[in-house]
């Protein structure tokens, strides 16, 4: 069981958030910061990660079955996408005399241009050995 949080200068309790606040409160010094985090990104925690190859399901582009992207390209896609979507959104919200239809039109676009890109894209299917593998040992 938890214990309940307390104030870090004196001791006493602190409230919960409410309903309109995302923050702790102390009853005689008012906002409480968080705790630290467990664990601090160092500046070179994403270089690091874009080297360390491929994750889970990912394999080397020269590999048997190679192409699949690895953790460099789930990263790449992740920043575009934490990029463009709110860009295109800032961008095309008040674009139609409706607001936010030209919004909703500009993901539908993104939509049906993803939709289209993915039909070229060929999986081959497993061999019979990847098909009987039980996958990666666990140990």
């Amino acid at each position: 069981m938890k214990a309940d949080p307390t104030c870090p200068r004196c001791g006493g309790p602190v409230s919960a958030p409410g309903a309109w606040s995302s923050g702790r409160r102390g009853q005689w010094h008012g906002a409480v910061s968080p705790p630290p985090a467990a664990h601090r990104a160092s500046p070179a925690g994403l270089p690091g990660l874009l080297r360390a190859g491929p994750g889970p399901g990912g394999s080397p582009p020269g590999a048997e079955g190679g192409g699949a992207p690895g953790r460099a390209g789930v990263c790449a896609g992740g920043l575009v996408g934490g990029v463009l979507g709110p860009t295109t959104s800032r961008l095309t919200v008040d674009l139609l005399p409706q607001r936010f239809l030209g919004a909703y039109l500009a993901l539908i676009l993104f939509l049906l241009v993803t939709v289209a890109l993915l039909r070229f894209i060929r999986i081959p299917d497993p061999s019979a050995a990847e098909q009987q593998a039980t996958g990666r040992p666990l140990s």
